[in-house]
């Protein structure tokens, strides 16, 4: 890759993008589509149909087996859009047995059966291989979950064929790399015999033993090595785990007690200034009616201050760029909706979370139902707080 880079030639360095993509496909899913985008934006600056074919099939497998349905369809798309074109039979049977890979996990079974003939129309006679063995599989499958079982059994049929077939060629070339296995060991065995003497042949098997036993002890000096250095490192890891968690957890409980802290300051000044509209309405004094109009006055500036908007800030210092990412996604979010996240966020009940607003349990319940369907989370089994934790940058 890095030799191709500095060779500055995009259709190669698309290529080994594109395979180092489909290595990692079945082992790290995430890998996997950094390299399929990179392959991807350098695609952009080439004018390759088939390439881009490729590619876009290989962004729409990636995201078929992430579960990102919108992702994976769009990708098909863009496939489908270049595949009619003047490309390579083979490229286009790839595409159709991809989709039909796809559309079988999401049991639309006609559409399975329509892109499998397809694509088996398009492999003709060279069917004996394992796309064509994948691709009989899946038809006799969707026949059999349709209940049409004579196609099912023509099917399974030609699956059975191509599968027999395929063992065979294995058998064949598996005898002929024993034979010369076999051949070789004895070659080798010859010339060992004419060649050496009896006293160099014991002197060999010594030294063998020798350098043998030297290898086993520094491998085993390394493994032991390696492994205590692993767990220093897990250990560091866990340590400093628990620190960041520790440090986090003492932040949010100090903007929960400021929370709670002003709501309390704002209910008191609240209970003052009742108290003193009865007094002013008892005084008969003017002097001490103005007087009690001045603190009214400076009472009610104190209250005009927003304190959940003090929360955000505090809030956002805290978790950098929690309400920006948070918008980003959901617009149409209110402040109340807003603060509700926030207080999610924190991993507090509901009780709790009416305790700090001072609204009933009824109507935060109903609230937290709201922001769901804002949300559009329809299965209940996710957490509202582990979702909107999503929202962290730490986590993301």
């Amino acid at each position: 890759y890095e030799y191709q880079k500095a060779k500055k030639d995009p259709v190669k360095l698309v290529k080994i993008l594109n395979n180092i993509g489909t290595l990692y496909l079945s082992k790290n899913l995430d890998s996997s589509l950094y390299y399929y985008r990179k392959a991807y934006l350098i695609n952009n600056t080439i004018k390759n149909d088939d390439l881009k074919i490729y590619v876009f099939t290989n962004l729409a497998r990636t995201y078929a087996l992430k579960k990102e349905k919108a992702n994976a369809d769009y990708y098909f798309d863009k496939a489908f859009s270049l595949v009619n074109k003047r490309v390579d039979t083979q490229l286009q049977a790839f595409v159709y047995e991809s989709f039909s890979d796809y559309k079988e996990k999401e049991k639309e079974y006609d559409a399975v059966i329509v892109n499998a003939k397809k694509a088996l129309g398009l492999y003709k006679e060279n069917v004996y291989n394992f796309s064509g063995l994948n691709l009989n599989k899946m038809l006799y499958q969707a026949y059999v979950n349709k209940e049409d079982y004579k196609n099912a059994v023509y099917y399974f049929q030609k699956y059975n064929a191509i599968n027999d077939s395929i063992n065979i060629v294995e058998k064949v070339i598996n005898l002929e790399r024993i034979k010369l296995e076999q051949d070789y060991k004895i070659r080798s065995q010859i010339k060992t015999i004419v060649d050496e003497k009896e006293r160099f042949k014991y002197y060999v098997i010594g030294l063998i033993l020798v350098i043998g036993i030297l290898i086993l002890v520094i491998l085993l000096i390394k493994y032991r090595n390696r492994n205590i250095e692993n767990q220093l490192q897990k250990e560091k890891r866990k340590t400093k785990i628990q620190a960041l968690k520790q440090n986090l957890d003492a932040k949010n409980k100090v903007l929960i007690g400021k929370a709670m802290s002003e709501i309390h300051r704002t209910d008191c000044i609240n209970e003052i200034l009742k108290d003193l509209k009865k007094i002013r309405l008892k005084t008969i004094n003017k002097e001490m009616q103005q007087g009690i109009d001045i603190v009214l006055k400076r009472l009610e500036k104190s209250l005009n201050i927003d304190i959940w908007k003090e929360f955000e800030i505090s809030f956002e210092q805290v978790h950098h760029s929690f309400f920006d990412k948070l918008m980003t996604d959901y617009p149409s979010l209110t402040p109340k909706d807003r603060r509700l996240c926030a207080l999610l966020y924190l991993d507090l009940t509901t009780k709790e979370i009416a305790v700090i607003t001072g609204q009933s349990f009824k109507s935060i319940e109903n609230a937290r139902t709201r922001l769901r369907k804002k949300f559009d989370l329809t299965n209940e089994k996710i957490n509202l707080s582990t979702y909107l934790n999503t929202f962290s940058p730490d986590k993301v």
